[in-house]
């Protein structure tokens, strides 16, 4: 066979490949939309990718080989996602590959077999030093067709990543089938096209422009079912200290069949039985806890940016507004507590830019702080709070966010394998989704442990304090789901989270909803700390409550405004565009 036979040959190979790695990531049939759009746009980026290691390697077979591995790789990765965060690879993870670093890689080394692909690689790299050595060159004696051979594959692959016109034609949204849904939309367009698809939206994700119709209507419904004045804090005498703890994966698994928790979480139910039983919708399932945060801290709802995935990594801006720098300007002594690496998720910036005055990561903890599992433990976060508030000569701000609970859960160590294994589980689950299960609840028994604790030293203190208690979303238990199903029938990625708002004052604001979004939490510890409270906080607040009480709009016209004034917020336009209401009213 010729080399060019041999190039041709590993091409159409390395094309069924990719797709029968498509349908099997997705557990599919592999002839599931076989020649469809996804299908043949999907052929593009492996042909430029190709074009490059074979101008590189001048060797068909071995230019093959390596972009196979390639695919298996990405079909790995993309697999580990599906089965833990169900979402699909998409393009907007290089920037948390591009931030890797010590505390992040472990954390992954984790989820894979490291022994596996230890041996893969060397395996790899033997086979790729033999193909370099026996193989026949491709391009002989011809440098000019092997240079321009890797200049059009480059301009192919620079092409499908530009956001030209012709590119968007191929790649159009309905004619691949292109959802919300990550995981759909690979089922209709394939991951390659999908790939493509997303890196085009992510370009523009901070391009989509508010409705200043849609805001205009938002605000007038806002102020004629919420008239001014009312709850909106007067100030309040002695202003409290305000404790945020973000706890990491938490939820009651008390909403799952055959599951009782009243001996795993007294805490948080003790908390239930005075406050109410109160639940959040979280943007984000199983990872990316840093959606969460950016939606408590800014109030701006994710859903006004579609592409947005990593917010922190995303936006690029000196100053972010939102709940920070408003309790800065209101006299607070403004920290965040987080023990894990101050880098990760590029949080240390993001911080800077929110305001806060002062980040306690990792490293700032004492080498004495106490870990269990993988992580540190809550305790020590909590030991970081107590330690923070006593040092405070003024009102303070504390913004923690834990990470003991974090997964995987499966086959790790903990401190007490006594306590872990005294965990109760339903008979009928298997062996694997009782360990996940034990491991889990090991460490948010802990986590419901801080909270009764910090509950109480602030109790003690004889100082007014507001004390707010949330998960950041579901933990992503692969096999928990697939044992026990959860008593209201949604699936485990439509489940809100728990939380709770402690005070020592009696409640301000008796409108304060039982459900409400992330991003409706600023407002919520503003009304009751009785705080007077920045207005666009006021109206993203009272929005969420016309979503869940009606007031006399329906959903599709209430949507459109919040998007629309939460876009003019990002962009540092919503007071003046809120002033400009006001006078015209």
């Amino acid at each position: 066979m010729s080399s060019w036979a041999k190039g041709a040959s590993g091409c159409v190979v390395l094309i069924a490949l990719s797709w029968v790695l498509d349908r099997y990531s997705l557990r599919l049939d592999w002839g599931a939309y076989l020649f469809s759009r996804g299908f043949f746009a999907g052929i593009l980026p492996l042909l430029a990718v190709y074009g490059i290691l074979l101008a590189i390697t001048n060797r068909p077979w071995l230019a093959s080989l390596l972009q196979a591995a390639l695919l298996v790789a990405l079909f790995v990765a993309n697999m580990k996602k599906v089965e833990y965060l169900h979402s699909t690879v998409m393009p907007t993870d290089y920037f948390f590959v591009k931030g890797l670093d010590t505390s992040s890689i472990t954390l992954l080394g984790h989820y894979v077999d490291v022994p596996v692909v230890s041996a893969s690689a060397v395996v790899l790299l033997g086979v790729a030093v033999l193909g370099w050595r026996y193989e026949a060159p491709i391009f002989k004696n011809h440098r000019l067709a092997r240079a321009t051979s890797l200049i059009a594959s480059i301009a192919l692959g620079w092409w499908l990543l530009s956001a030209s016109r012709f590119v968007e034609r191929v790649y159009d949204e309905d004619a691949l089938g292109i959802t919300y849904q990550s995981m759909a939309s690979q089922l209709h367009a394939g991951l390659l096209s999908s790939l493509v698809y997303w890196n085009l939206a992510n370009q523009k994700a901070l391009d989509v422009q508010p409705d200043p119709v849609a805001a205009g209507e938002l605000l007038a419904l806002e102020k004629a079912t919420f008239p001014p004045g009312v709850a909106e804090g007067s100030g309040a005498a002695t202003a409290p200290d305000i404790v945020v703890v973000q706890s990491e994966s938490f939820f009651d698994p008390a909403l799952m069949q055959g599951v009782d928790t009243d001996e795993l979480l007294p805490h948080l139910h003790r908390a239930q039985r005075e406050t109410g039983v109160r639940d959040m919708t979280v943007p984000t399932f199983g990872g990316g806890t840093l959606r969460s945060e950016f939606e408590f801290l800014t109030g701006i709802p994710l859903e006004a940016y579609p592409d947005l995935q990593f917010p922190y990594l995303q936006i690029s801006k000196p100053r972010i507004e939102g709940i920070v720098s408003a309790l800065n300007d209101a006299g607070y002594s403004t920290t965040a507590i987080h023990p894990n690496s101050g880098q990760f998720w590029n949080r240390r910036a993001t911080f800077q830019a929110m305001g806060f005055q002062k980040f306690i990561a990792r490293k700032a903890f004492p080498s004495s702080a106490y870990g269990d599992g993988l992580y540190l433990s809550d305790r020590s976060m909590t030991d970081q709070i107590i330690d923070s508030l006593e040092k405070s000569h003024s009102p303070s701000f504390i913004f923690a966010i834990s990470i003991e609970a974090h997964g995987p859960y499966r086959h790790m160590p903990v401190r007490n394998e006594a306590e872990r294994a005294a965990r109760s589980v339903p008979a009928a689950w298997p062996d694997k989704a009782a360990d996940e299960f034990r491991t889990y609840t090991y460490h948010i028994r802990h986590a419901d442990e801080e909270l009764g604790r910090l509950w109480t030293y602030l109790k003690q203190r004889r100082r007014p304090y507001l004390l707010v208690f949330y998960g950041d979303h579901l933990p992503g238990l692969e096999f928990v789901y697939q044992a026990g199903g959860f008593r209201n029938g949604l699936s485990p990625y439509e489940q809100n989270v728990p939380w709770v708002i402690l005070s020592s004052e009696p409640p301000v604001d008796s409108m304060s909803p039982r459900h409400i979004y992330a991003w409706m939490l600023a407002d919520e510890i503003f009304r009751q700390a009785g705080l007077r409270e920045p207005s666009y906080f006021r109206v993203v607040g009272n929005a969420g409550r016309l979503l869940e009480q009606g007031g006399g709009a329906p959903r599709q016209e209430i949507r459109p405004g919040l998007q629309s004034v939460a876009r003019m917020r990002l962009a540092g336009r919503f007071d003046a565009f809120y002033g400009s209401q006001a006078h015209e009213d």
